[in-house]
């Protein structure tokens, strides 16, 4: 699996994609993937119900993106935002320190 993250469309787009398998196991049996989606899940849900920020979202067969326009977002907005992806990185972090043949993390700028 590889989650990637980073700014896009010239600095007023955040968005974070998870794509793949981890090969771990069989389809809908991988601990892995399942660590890894449960994360990004829960970071897509925290950004629209703890930050209050709307976001497109795309999801389908072993692919979860999302990007948020920041451009007029307020500051506590933001600080939430960073928040939010700064723990999702360190839960993903901590399931590539244990399955580090599972995951790569691809992580483009510091949100």
């Amino acid at each position: 699996m590889t989650p990637e993250g980073g700014v896009r469309g010239g600095g007023s787009d955040v968005g974070f994609s998870v794509q793949g398998h981890a090969g771990r196991a069989a389809k809908g049996s991988d601990v892995v993937c399942a660590a890894i989606s449960a994360i990004a899940q829960t970071a897509v849900a925290a950004i629209t119900r703890v930050a209050g920020v709307s976001q497109d979202v795309t999801q389908r067969e072993g692919v979860l993106e999302t990007s948020v326009h920041v451009a007029g977002l307020g500051p506590e907005a933001l600080r939430d935002l960073q928040v939010i992806v700064r723990t999702m990185m360190i839960g993903l972090d901590e399931v590539r320190r244990l399955h580090p043949e599972s995951i790569t993390i691809d992580f483009d700028c510091e949100v």
